[in-house]
């Protein structure tokens, strides 16, 4: 019998998976798409999460610092607990940490012999090693196609970011220090202070004239609301479970939240702050979020089922088929003249393209690099 720590063979995807590891003792992440194959065979194994009670392994109490993280880990069938620190930065290395810690456990490792052992985990060289202060915003210049100027400062970890409507200001989401900072596009220098929102902000839109953000919290379920005229959070509504990508609906009316956590997507009304009606059931993992330009269709891309679905945005009803994609469809954008989806996909490292009209995949392109998961047009490319 073998173990599995998360890493697997680079021919596998999440359709082989479950055969690769047939008759091993399995160690996978309750978030990971790959999990989904291995649970569903049945065999020995675990699985550990950050958040998710769920979990046979799950954390809680992660303390970030730039130099290293420390957090307390609950086993939970034993309900026994240890505290892990560890000497690499960032709350990836918690996952990596819990990954370990499984392996360890399903090896008969007590869990703080285990957790004491990480402690002198250093790193591997040349991966996160500080050799300069980049936490920063890359502009480019699409005209010359190069960089334009010094990259901007903006935090720890910007996770996203929104452009005003008049280009004046960038706003960047920080997901280690949990707030939003507001860039002055021409003097490339911070404006007031940092807003400070949930735990692990994920994703920002911007209404239509300026004046809202909305920026949603990973951790703590909901969507606050801040004014960029009072440069403060004005407002706050509880969503789903795990929210990682809101988008608004073109008139700003309504935003549209991805609840990765409960396979779902919550209305907002923003005019009165309020959940509108019950979530819809929008697969396993709906990862990516796109309206039509009329408003009309909501697009849901759902990452563990390697499909995107179409929602009339007036029933909320899934219109027709769901559209296939590469594997793990993970992001999308709309053509300029709306008559086209691009579609990144993360595990077959290619772009799918949706008809959004006649609701069909309408190519595939060759290989764009590893693990895609953002995507931009330039210009009218594709008028």
């Amino acid at each position: 019998m073998g173990t599995w720590i998360c890493g697997v063979p680079a021919s596998c995807t999440r359709r082989t998976l479950p055969e690769a590891v047939r008759g091993s003792a399995a160690s996978w992440c309750r978030s990971d798409p790959f999990g989904d194959g291995v649970a569903q065979i049945g065999h020995a194994g675990e699985a550990y999460s950050l958040r998710s009670g769920l979990a046979y392994l799950h954390c809680s109490a992660i303390r970030l610092a730039p130099d290293g993280v420390s957090f307390d880990v609950l086993e939970k069938d034993t309900r026994e607990s240890a505290t892990v620190d560890l000497a690499v930065p960032g709350e990836h290395n918690v996952s990596n940490a819990l990954a370990a810690l499984s392996a360890a456990r399903a090896l008969g490792m007590p869990l703080n012999v285990a957790a004491a052992a990480l402690k002198g985990f250093s790193g591997t060289k040349r991966r996160l090693e500080v050799v300069g202060k980049a936490n920063n915003v890359t502009v480019i210049d699409t005209a010359m196609r190069r960089t334009s100027g010094r990259p901007i400062l903006v935090g720890r970890y910007p996770a996203a970011v929104a452009v005003s409507p008049d280009g004046e200001r960038l706003y960047v989401v920080d997901g280690e220090s949990d707030d939003v900072r507001a860039i002055d596009t021409r003097s490339r220098r911070l404006v007031g202070d940092p807003v400070k929102v949930g735990d692990a902000p994920a994703a920002i839109a911007i209404s239509p004239d300026g004046r809202f953000l909305y920026v949603v919290s990973q951790f703590q379920n909901d969507m606050r609301v801040i004014d960029t005229d009072l440069w403060r959070v004005v407002g706050l509504v509880a969503v789903g479970n795990g929210p990682t990508r809101v988008v608004l609906s073109p008139n700003g009316s309504l935003a549209y939240v991805s609840d990765v956590g409960s396979g779902a997507v919550s209305l907002v009304d923003t005019a009165k702050l309020m959940v509108q009606g019950k979530p819809v059931a929008a697969g396993k993992y709906p990862s990516a979020l796109l309206t039509s330009r009329d408003g009309s269709r909501l697009f849901v891309a759902d990452q563990n089922s390697d499909v995107v679905r179409a929602f009339d945005t007036t029933t909320m009803k899934m219109i027709g088929q769901p559209i296939p994609t590469g594997e793990a469809p993970t992001q999308m954008v709309l053509s300029p003249n709306g008559h086209q989806i691009f579609v990144t996909n993360l595990y077959s490292g290619d772009v799918s393209v949706i008809d959004p009209a006649t609701l069909t995949n309408t190519g595939t392109s060759h290989k764009v690099g590893r693990a895609p998961s953002g995507i931009a047009l330039f210009g009218s490319c594709c008028d």
